[in-house]
Order: structure tokens, then sequence, then C-alpha cells
């Protein structure tokens, strides 16, 4: 039930970027500049997630900015699950995870911020990381380390500012 509130609030909240009109004027003219479109120019342009939207919804901006949405709910839902797994506390964590869903500071990723989908996504990988190297440090399992070093890694390809994971996974460990 906790989930299914930040997925409605999340999307109550956002709906109306659906609509935003920003997208028209820059957004999708933007990835004709990576042209040709193969992985080396999508990956070091920033537009691959761009070019998947666009395969998927055309020139049609309220498919790229539900992309953007979605992975913010996902990236919300991971709040609440990194905060509970902190502090045991699951009203801690859904009201903590409530605010970021709903938070109008989030507002430039989720219609100004270029690259939309790119910072919802980097934030999955950071809290994906944390999540499961606090998992490496109860567990002492080898796996969940991996995982968090995979997501450290692939955070980094998706925007160059993943190389905060680093840092933030080694203040954990000094906490």
């Amino acid at each position: 039930k906790y989930i299914l509130t930040i997925l409605v609030v999340g999307l109550l909240a956002w709906f109306p970027t659906l609509i935003f009109w920003f997208f028209k004027g820059y957004e999708a003219t933007w990835l004709m500049g990576l042209t040709p479109h193969n992985l080396v120019n999508l990956i070091r342009g920033h537009g691959f997630l761009y070019f998947i939207d666009y395969k998927i919804f055309g020139w049609n901006p309220w498919g790229w900015y539900a992309t953007s949405l979605l992975f913010h709910i996902f990236a919300s839902s991971l709040v609440f699950y990194l905060v509970f797994i902190l502090s045991k506390n699951k009203l801690l964590a859904f009201v903590t995870s409530l605010f970021f869903v709903a938070s109008t500071s989030y507002n430039d990723v989720l219609t100004w911020g270029s690259f939309n989908s790119y910072y919802p996504l980097l934030l999955s990988f950071i809290l994906l990381a944390l999540i499961y190297y606090h998992k490496f440090k109860e567990t002492r399992k080898y796996l969940f380390l991996f995982l968090s070093l995979l997501f450290s890694f692939v955070g980094f390809y998706v925007r160059e500012t993943g190389i905060i994971i680093l840092p933030v996974l080694l203040a954990y460990e000094i906490v």
C-alpha cells in the first residue's frame, strides 16, 4: 500500500508535465544533433534514452515525459526502501518518499532539465548502489557488493555526474 500511494501521489503531482511545452521547442531537435545515431554518439551525447523514446513515441512529448515520470516514481520507491532499511521505520520511509515524489524542488528534472529521463535514472542507480552496498555490509555476501559496484559503474555511463556514487559509498562506509 505504501508503494501504491507513492505511485498515485507521483502521478497526481506530475501528470501535467506530460503536456509541457518546452520539449516541443528544444528537446526533440537536440537529438538530431547526435547523428549518426550509433551507440558511441548516443552514449557520448547522453542521447540513448532520447533515441529509445523517439523510436517508441516518435516526436510526441507526452511519451518522453512519461518515461521521466516513471523513472521518478521508481526512484521515489527506492527512496522509500532505502530509508526503511536504514531506519527500520516504515512511517518515516513513507513520509520521506511522499515528500520526495511530490517535491517541487525536483521540477527541473521533470520539466526544464535537459536529458530529463537521465536524472531519475541516475538517481535510481545511485540508490540501488547504496541499497546493495548496505545489504553487502549486513550479509557479507559478495553478490551484493558486485551489484553495488555494477550500479555504480552503469550510473557513471548514464551521466558523468554518476561519479558521485563512489564518494557517497565512501561516506556511507565511514559513517
